[in-house]
């Protein structure tokens, strides 16, 4: 607190005012004396303290208060997994394959920082080829430069095989990595989709919607070619779940394939949460795998099953929690569609607007593309809008 405070130039009776507090109240709260101040007071000061640009640190704050986090994205859905790389590469350094698996579990949780530091430290410790070439892409692709990324991984695989270096192992870990980046621009293109169908811009929103798809499919064929090998391989299973289910999600409806790949959908997602490794994804990646199971069987007009994982998921969060309030929102919307009954709509207001209490800039960024509010913001549109004033 106190380092973000003076980062933002502000003093302890100025941070007092903005939140509705005492100076002294802050001065107890950096000194370490007041220990969990309520949850609605820590919202206040992450909010203030930079959390508008940085949504993690929404969560840092909760986490560190004592209370659960509850961003929409997910909070650390890796960070058990990059817990272990760290241990692995601390353990030793030499080991390239942890050393990239934790920039790309970095990259992943949105800690660009600590990515670019991560590639830099490697870019100075290992000196083969086919390791500095896999650091560029690296770098490439958090950059957001994914068809250079692409190419680049392309190229560290070429010439590995050809030149008859690459172990099994690592050829695993090549496609894996070419996997991951074929999704992270499948989600760009996801997002261009979103924002073309929003407004109406028809070639615009084929073209993403096809390239997004041919991403999709392109990770989702390499997730599948390695699990042959490895069924168990709980980071696959956790890879490709998100994978089969945005594929669906971009799926023309009308298509006769849509429902298939839906049930695809789920059965990923049930591969992950019936593993018995899934202990080691921690908590928010098996919420988020529960969260798109619902969301799956809505698409699949299996309300019943979708409504009870929402139910129990609310019953056992110890906080209001953003992910489920929104999930709910796009239950009730999604059933809408089908029943055309009010009150699914109005069910739908109700829980978006939950959401927003929560993390208003999120829910803001996502709800007002988000395909599956279609008729929330066409049928409702006032009270729509009136929830983001």
């Amino acid at each position: 607190m106190s380092r973000l405070r003076k980062k933002q130039g502000l003093t302890m009776s100025a941070l007092a005012q903005a939140v509705n507090v005492s100076e002294s109240y802050i001065s107890l709260l950096e000194s370490g004396e007041r220990k969990q101040p309520s949850q609605e007071l820590v919202l206040k000061l992450a909010s203030v303290l930079g959390a508008r640009n940085n949504h993690s640190l929404t969560d840092d704050f909760l986490e560190t208060a004592g209370y659960y986090p509850v961003n929409l994205h997910g909070y650390s859905s890796h960070s058990e997994i990059l817990k272990t790389y760290q241990a692995q590469y601390e353990k030793d350094p030499s080991d390239f394959k942890h050393f990239l698996a934790l920039i790309f579990c970095l990259i992943k949780k949105g800690e660009r920082e600590g990515a670019h530091a991560m590639i830099q430290q490697g870019l100075n410790q290992f000196k083969q080829p086919g390791q500095l070439q896999s650091l560029h892409a690296s770098q490439a692709l958090l950059q957001q430069k994914f068809t250079e990324a692409l190419k680049l991984q392309t190229a560290v695989i070429e010439h590995e095989n050809g030149s008859g270096l690459r172990s099994d192992e690592g050829q695993k870990m090549g496609q894996f990595h070419f996997g991951i980046m074929h999704f992270f621009y499948g989600l760009q293109l996801q997002m261009q989709w979103r924002k073309a169908l929003t407004y109406k811009q028809s070639e615009r929103c084929l073209n993403a919607q096809k390239d997004a798809i041919h991403h999709f499919s392109k990770a989702r064929e390499l997730f599948f070619l390695l699990l042959e090998k490895d069924r168990e391989d709980i980071s696959l299973l956790d890879e490709l779940a998100p994978v089969c289910f945005h594929l669906a999600q971009i799926y023309p409806e009308d298509s006769a394939d849509s429902q298939q790949l839906w049930q695809e959908a789920i059965q990923s997602q049930q591969a992950v949460l019936h593993s018995e490794q899934k202990y080691c994804l921690g908590s928010e990646a098996l919420l988020e795998r529960s969260l798109s199971l619902a969301h799956a069987y809505a698409k699949t007009k299996e309300f019943t099953q979708a409504e009870n994982i929402l139910n129990i998921l609310e019953f056992a969060s110890k906080v209001p929690n953003v992910r489920i309030y929104y999930a709910k929102c796009i239950f009730f919307a999604n059933r809408h569609s089908f029943s055309q009954d009010e009150k699914d709509l109005y069910l739908a207001l109700q829980f978006l607007h939950k959401a927003y209490l929560v993390d208003a800039n999120l829910v803001r960024q996502v709800a007002l593309y988000d395909p599956d509010l279609r008729s929330l913001r066409a049928d409702k549109t006032m009270a729509f809008r009136r929830i983001f004033l």
